[in-house]
């Protein structure tokens, strides 16, 4: 009888011990698909920013605000001769 029950509480052990060890590894392979699903959407993001900052260079280059501001406002630079220069 003793050695029924020490049966039994050993295989509910085992049990318990199988259940967990699914547990943990189906966590664990979750876990590893989130992180790389992150580090695609890193990568991403790391492109997209380097491509910004080009194009953040290209458009502040001074040659193109002066076209934009020639183009959209018609602004042209003064005649030098109608410049007045100040000195303090």
């Amino acid at each position: 009888m003793r050695g029924m029950t020490l049966w039994s509480l050993l295989l509910l052990a085992n049990l318990v011990v199988a259940i967990s060890v699914v547990y943990v590894k189906h966590s664990h392979q979750m876990m590893f698909k989130q992180i790389q699903e992150q580090r695609q959407t890193y990568h991403h993001l790391q492109t997209d920013w380097g491509r910004l900052l080009l194009e953040q260079g290209t458009l502040a280059a001074y040659v193109r605000v002066e076209q934009e501001a020639v183009r959209r406002l018609r602004m042209h630079r003064p005649d030098p001769s109608k410049v007045n220069l100040l000195s303090p």
